[in-house]
């Protein structure tokens, strides 16, 4: 059985390293273009696994938002690597480094939540609180508490 938590595993960590270095060092502008489109394919792979999964419309919608939001958080920062390796960059250094910053989190809390997909237990919205809220979604937040938030379902 396909595993989701495997699709991050293997380039989150060493490609997010890649991306703050290319933001910081323009000379590393091309590993993190790289590295970026890594990170597209992996968005690309999560986003289909995840609607392969039978899960809770509503964990189902803000999964598929932030999923939204790294692709665009990508484009942004493909964007501005690009530019610094030719003319201006159209966004500063330091949105930039807030971007890379901003996609690691995203990343972080799919991986987090697809480990609860794997275990088949999420059937709940109650790992909406794994999402980070400074990503634009507003839908959740403290008012979306579950009762059961922190139960396991037994396998």
């Amino acid at each position: 059985m396909e595993r989701i938590q495997d699709l991050f595993d293997d380039t989150t960590a060493t490609c997010i390293a890649d991306i703050y270095e290319g933001v910081a060092n323009e000379r590393q502008a091309e590993r993190a273009l790289d590295a970026l489109e890594k990170i597209e394919g992996t968005i690309n792979d999560a986003e289909a696994a995840f609607d392969r999964k039978e899960l809770d419309p509503i964990l189902k919608e803000n999964i598929a938002k932030q999923l939204e939001n790294a692709k665009k958080t990508t484009l942004t920062l493909k964007r501005f690597l690009e530019d610094a390796q030719g003319v201006g960059a159209t966004i500063d250094q330091q949105q930039a480094r807030r971007d890379a910053s901003s996609l690691h989190l995203i990343l972080n809390a799919l991986q987090q939540i697809a480990a609860e997909v794997d275990r088949d237990y999420v059937k709940r919205p109650h790992l909406m609180h794994a999402l980070p809220p400074c990503t634009g979604c507003k839908t959740c937040g403290d008012t979306c508490e579950t009762e059961d938030k922190g139960e396991e379902e037994k396998d």
